[in-house]
């Protein structure tokens, strides 16, 4: 088994995991690559405020570049134009002598039974396509991640969609299968491209069991103590994944006379849209609180310490298949879940509702009597046989269950 990953990965110590027999090929990102993966954090903490009021030029500008990459997905690993792009010639290069150092005196370069593409970026669908091309696999499965030219978030420049859209039909012609997050977006799948004959297989993000000694503390937040710790980790977006619901709620409770509520909200994260707008609009500052972009480590420690964690996405019809990585990290907690935004027809719901640990509140009224009752909010007690059918409702989100099942699929489109 080959791995071909960007060469920053390899030394990345949170993602580090037990080498069981697989050679990792390393391929090193060009120079202004690296430049906009390591600046767009900073140029969205300029965007969020965190800069001083007269921030310079290039900082400036830089923020403007980040909105504009935010908006569209251009420049990042997203949409097209992308950096991404200058990472294909060398890893296909990358690949090639891998193939001819593996054969034997006299032979043909060796071939990969089964060459599987994972996005984002979208560029390692097209090094594996040109590597289809060049007979140095048998079998080929493209893996969605995220959706490409119907991703919800990211519409793309108008200039280059048409060419996304050919390119993505390429894909999926020559790709042996299809794999994507969800049965939505399979479905979504097999109806763009029914005419292909490919299959669309399904493999969620699931969860990995992790260390908890390996996670990174947060004293350095200076969370307030003896309050019940409301948790959301990751991004925002006013108009899809907004928590002013929430905020409705907790101004409402305020209003009501509930000043006493023993809760404190912490939001984490690089890129979260008008949230402190938000939090100033209704008056909240009292309860709730952004403490910034942290790392992964950290917002895994954070996401254990919570009493509650929120789960927000948009409820809207064209966004009922998003099934982001961020649900199984909650998961994997085995905390509480808080959902908000979705309704009951989205896939994302109908996973958490499996896991016995989740509580639909799509009206300010619920949140309200949900903060206002935290103390007895479900997910404590019950009978040992409940607590048992909970945790198997987990387990079956594990990546290691995942990726065995995964694997049965895969093993017969290889044989066919």
């Amino acid at each position: 088994v080959d791995v071909l990953v960007p060469a920053e990965v390899v030394g990345d110590a949170s993602l580090q995991r037990p080498n069981n027999g697989f050679r990792i090929i390393p391929v090193k990102r060009s120079c202004i690559h690296r430049f906009v993966l390591k600046r767009s954090v900073r140029a969205g903490s300029a965007v969020s405020g965190k800069f001083s009021a007269k921030p310079s030029g290039i900082r400036r500008l830089l923020a403007r570049i980040n909105r504009l990459s935010l908006r569209y997905g251009i420049l990042r690993e997203l949409r097209m134009p992308s950096f991404a792009d200058a990472w294909i010639r060398p890893a296909l290069r990358s690949a090639q002598r891998a193939a001819k150092a593996e054969k034997q005196p006299g032979s043909e370069p060796a071939v990969w039974d089964l060459c599987i593409s994972t996005s984002n970026p979208y560029a390692v669908h097209l090094i594996a396509q040109k590597l289809r091309m060049r007979g140095l696999v048998k079998k080929w499965a493209a893996d969605f991640r995220d959706p490409w030219t119907r991703n919800s978030l990211y519409p793309g420049f108008y200039g280059f969609r048409a060419f996304e859209r050919l390119l993505e039909r390429r894909v999926c012609n020559q790709a042996d299968t299809l794999v994507t997050v969800g049965n939505v977006l399979a479905n979504e799948f097999r109806q763009q491209f029914h005419g292909t004959g490919r299959p669309a297989l399904v493999s969620y993000n699931g969860y990995e069991q992790i260390d908890e000694k390996s996670t990174k503390p947060v004293a350095d937040l200076h969370l307030p103590a003896g309050k019940k710790l409301i948790v959301y980790t990751g991004s925002l977006y006013r108009s899809q994944r907004s928590p002013e619901p929430l905020f409705e709620a907790l101004a409402q409770a305020k209003k009501a006379g509930h000043v006493e509520l023993n809760l404190h909200v912490a939001f984490a994260g690089g890129n979260v849209d008008n949230l402190l707008q938000l939090i100033e609009q209704y008056g909240v500052n009292d309860l709730v609180n952004w403490y910034g972009p942290i790392s992964y480590q950290q917002a895994l420690s954070l996401q254990q310490m919570a009493d509650v964690l929120l789960f927000i996405e948009s409820g809207l019809p064209e966004h009922r298949g998003n099934v982001t990585g961020k649900l199984f990290e909650y998961i994997r907690t085995g905390k509480p879940v808080w959902a908000l935004g979705i309704t009951e027809q989205t896939e994302s719901w109908q996973i958490l509702e499996k896991t016995g640990k989740a509580c639909l509140l799509n009206s300010s009224e619920k949140i309200r009597k949900a903060c206002i009752n935290l103390e007895a909010h479900p997910g404590k007690g019950g009978t040992k046989t409940q607590a048992v059918e909970k945790q198997q409702g987990i387990l079956q989100f594990s990546r290691k269950n995942l990726a065995q099942d995964l694997l049965e699929k895969l093993q017969l489109v290889i044989e066919e």
